[in-house]
């Protein structure tokens, strides 16, 4: 069995904000921290925003989506719609690299 030891977002930022001398830099690291993985794992709402065909040349490009339900996956947003039998309710971007 292989375990895996994945740190939680509060122990990832603490291990982060060791790298700085002051007690204010290291408060101020640990909070910028937590708040730029946060973001980085928003869901966002169809109402409010839909994916941005940014890389030229293609005219899709594949979200991660959920539904109502809480069910999801991946899919293509293609021509100003989700390419998937379900009704979206929120995505969140890709990053591949």
């Amino acid at each position: 069995m292989i375990k895996m030891n994945m740190k939680t977002i509060k122990e990832a930022a603490r291990e982060f904000q060791r790298d700085y001398p002051t007690d204010i830099e290291e408060r101020a690291a640990y909070s910028a921290f937590k708040a730029g993985v946060e973001y980085a794992q928003r869901w966002i709402s169809v109402e409010d925003e839909l994916p941005e065909i940014t890389e030229e040349g293609c005219n899709c490009v594949e979200v991660l989506y959920m539904t109502k339900n809480g069910l999801g996956g991946i899919c293509l947003f293609k021509d100003g719609r989700f390419e998937t039998l379900s009704k979206v309710t929120h995505w969140r971007p890709i990053e591949w690299k």
